[in-house]
C-alpha cells in the first residue's frame, strides 16, 4: 500500500503513544517515514515503542495535564528530528459511574486529561505550527462524541467538547496554514478496552450493533489519522471522521445493520394506525 505524501521526513508528536490508537498513529507515522516523538506518562511503554520503531522515533515521559512537560516534549521532538509538522491528541480515559454516584475527583480527572490535556498539547503544538509555516493536528474523540453512553457523563462531557474544539481551532488557525480534524472511533481492540470492558460486553452488544461485525483495531484508527496529518487530505479541516465500522449510520440496530422487526411487525399489524382526534 502507498503511503501518502506530506509526512515522510517530517516531525510529529503523539501523546498517549505507548500503547492502543496513540502506538498505532506513530505506527503509521513512521511506515510513512515520518518522525515522531512518542509523549506518554507510561515512560517503560513508550521506550519499549520507540525502540520497536527504531531511528525514526523517540520516548518522552510527559503527563499532558503538565503543560511544562508538554513544552519539553514538543522542544525534544524539534531537536531530534526537525521543525514540528504535526501532533496526534490521543491521551483519554474515562470514569464509569451513573451520573448521581459520580465523584467530582472522577470528573475532573477524565477532564484534566481527556479534554485540558488534549487542549494544551493542540495549543503548544500549534504555536510551534504557526511559527514553522503551518501543519496538521488530529484528535482522538469517540462515538460517545456523538451520542450519550450511559455511565460515562464525564466522558462524554470530554469527547462532546473536544469536538467544539477541535471546530473552534480548524477557524482560528486555518489561515496559518494549520488543518485541525478528529476521529470519532468506535471499540477499539486495545488493552484498556480488554482489561476493563467484558468479552461478552464487545461480542453482544458492540459486535451486534456494528455492521461490519466487528469491533476496531488501533490500525483502523492509524491509518485514518496519517491521511488526515498528509496532503491527501490537504482540504479537510475541522472534520469529524467516524471511525466506527458503520455503528452511527443508524440507531436502534441489532444484527449488524440486518435487523428487520419494524418491518416484520408493520406486516404484522402490530403498529397500530393513532386514534383520531375527538
Amino acid at each position: 500500500m502507498a503511503h501518502p505524501d506530506g509526512i515522510a521526513g517530517h516531525a510529529f508528536l503523539v501523546t498517549a503513544g505507548a500503547s492502543g490508537i496513540g502506538r498505532a498513529c506513530a505506527e503509521e507515522i513512521v511506515a510513512a517515514g515520518g518522525r515522531v516523538g512518542i509523549a506518554d506518562i507510561d515512560a517503560e511503554g513508550a521506550r519499549a515503542v520507540a525502540a520497536a520503531l527504531g531511528s525514526n522515533a523517540i520516548a518522552i515521559t510527559t503527563d499532558v495535564r503538565r503543560r511544562d512537560q508538554l513544552e519539553s516534549a514538543i522542544a525534544e521532538t524539534e531537536r531530534a528530528f526537525g521543525p514540528l509538522r504535526g501532533a496526534v491528541a490521543a491521551a483519554g480515559l474515562s470514569h464509569h459511574a451513573p451520573a448521581h454516584e459520580a465523584t467530582l475527583d472522577g470528573w475532573n480527572t477524565v477532564i484534566d486529561v481527556s479534554l485540558t490535556g488534549c487542549f494544551l498539547t493542540c495549543q503548544l503544538a500549534g504555536r510551534r505550527l504557526i511559527a514553522n509555516g503551518g501543519g496538521a493536528i488530529v484528535t482522538i474523540a469517540s462515538v460517545d462524541a456523538l451520542g450519550a453512553h450511559a455511565g460515562r457523563v464525564s466522558y462524554n462531557a470530554a469527547k462532546f467538547a473536544l469536538i467544539g474544539m477541535v471546530r473552534t481551532l480548524a477557524l482560528e488557525w486555518g489561515r496559518h496554514g494549520i488543518r485541525v480534524n478528529t476521529v470519532a472511533p468506535n471499540v477499539t481492540d486495545t488493552p484498556g478496552v480488554r482489561r476493563f470492558v467484558p468479552a461478552e460486553q464487545i461480542r453482544n452488544v458492540v459486535v451486534d450493533r456494528t455492521p461490519l461485525a466487528r469491533i476496531g483495531a488501533p490500525a483502523d484508527v492509524g491509518r485514518t489519522v496519517a491521511f488526515l496529518l498528509s496532503d491527501a487530505a490537504a482540504y479537510v479541516s475541522g472534520a469529524v471522521v467516524p471511525v466506527d465500522g458503520g455503528l452511527t449510520a443508524g440507531y436502534i440496530t441489532r444484527w449488524h445493520g440486518g435487523d428487520y422487526a419494524s418491518k416484520r411487525m408493520l406486516a404484522n399489524g402490530e403498529y397500530a394506525a393513532p386514534e383520531p382526534a375527538p
